[in-house]
């Protein structure tokens, strides 16, 4: 949330979920995200290499993954700031 406050007019942030829009919905409910979620996404979700979550990806304007790492990790914002910003 905190990436989507300081790019969101610059960058879109999607993430893929596994789940139905319902279930989506209800954990939005307790847990709010600033950014698209797409249920039922498997598909669209391995076609760009995911195949474990959390998974964090930057995507350049012609849909080429410029970064990818799995998990989660200390520096990983830092990580994906920097990412976002080698592409503005």
């Amino acid at each position: 949330n905190r990436l989507v406050a300081k790019y969101g007019d610059e960058v879109d942030f999607v993430a893929f979920g596994l789940d139905s829009g319902a279930d989506i919905k209800r954990f939005l409910a307790k847990t709010p995200f600033r950014y698209r979620i797409i249920p039922n996404a498997k598909t669209t979700a391995q076609r760009l290499g995911v195949f474990s979550f959390p998974t964090h990806l930057v995507l350049d304007k012609k849909g080429t993954v410029r970064y990818h790492h799995e998990g989660y990790g200390p520096g990983i914002g830092q990580e994906l700031e920097q990412a976002i910003n080698g592409l503005l």
